[in-house]
């Protein structure tokens, strides 16, 4: 393979990762979303039981981070029941 496949294969494989990174920040913060629903429905406060993300590390918003920063996540569970 020549220097200019293994450059096009290299950008193809550093767009994919991420791409992928993106995409599992969405699926947590869709997660998060459909949690507070679900704790919502059951008789608890998910604004509440978001305070847990103000107790771990936060992981800020890197480029290659696969979880969402933890104010997003708190806004994302807020949005979700309307408070």
């Amino acid at each position: 393979m020549g220097g200019s496949a293994r450059s096009v294969d290299a950008a193809s494989s550093l767009g994919a990762a991420v791409g992928g990174r993106n995409y599992s920040k969405n699926f947590e913060l869709e997660a998060d979303h459909l949690g507070a629903q679900m704790t919502q429905r059951a008789g608890f406060d998910p604004v509440l039981g978001a305070v847990y993300f103000m107790r771990i590390p936060d992981p800020g918003n890197k480029f290659f981070g696969t979880h969402p920063r933890n104010a997003d996540r708190i806004a994302g569970v807020r949005a979700a029941v309307g408070k």
